[in-house]
């Protein structure tokens, strides 16, 4: 079994943690705020998840952290414990043997424009190379989702490639285009007080 990895990370206004049992109406709440950007952006169903998917979600992911398969935080706001959103390190996009990992997240359409994905991203991009030893940090993000576009760029990521026709949009009529954005250490992220 590998060593056990820490499962809090903090920055001044958040809290990134794993979910337990507790957290699913919270998590609920932030997925369906918003929950047609997940569909058209990150290829989730048509139909919302309802409390029971959630609390089967939670669990699962448990198991997928215990196994290093998919490592995944909520973001919860210091200020009201309330969840923001989640993040992670998505299977198809981590190599252990490297090791490298690609970041995904998603955050409720309440909370956007606060700053507070971009300062979860930076968090966990330190976190990857501090606690993970990474060599290498990428965010996939298609390009027409502008607000998403816009957290790699702030945080100095640089463009590697372009790749169209990767990815189905949700009706199938069309292929969205991807941008990879990519990091090889921690140098030229905006300064950021983080912990976990």
């Amino acid at each position: 079994m590998p060593n056990p990895l820490p499962q809090k990370i903090t920055t001044p206004r958040l809290v990134l943690r794993t979910a337990n049992s507790t957290d699913a109406p919270g998590l609920l709440n932030a997925t369906l705020d918003g929950y047609e950007d997940l569909v058209k952006w990150l290829g989730r169903p048509a139909t919302p998840p309802n409390l029971r998917d959630v609390e089967q979600d939670i669990e699962h992911s448990s198991k997928q952290w215990d196994s290093r398969e998919f490592l995944r935080f909520l973001i919860v706001s210091k200020a009201d414990d309330r969840i923001l959103g989640r993040m992670g390190f998505p299977p198809q996009q981590c190599d252990w043997r490297v090791p490298c990992f690609g970041i995904s997240y998603f955050i409720a359409r309440s909370a956007n424009g606060s700053g507070y994905c971009t300062e979860a991203v930076n968090a966990l991009t330190r976190y990857a190379f501090g606690a993970l030893k990474a060599r290498r940090v990428e965010i996939k993000v298609d390009t027409d989702n502008s607000p998403s576009l816009r957290i790699p760029r702030k945080l100095g990521f640089e463009l590697e490639a372009t790749q169209k026709g990767i990815w189905p949009r949700p009706d199938k009529t069309e292929l969205a285009t991807f941008q990879t954005f990519c990091v090889f250490d921690t140098a030229n992220l905006p300064s950021l007080d983080v912990s976990w």
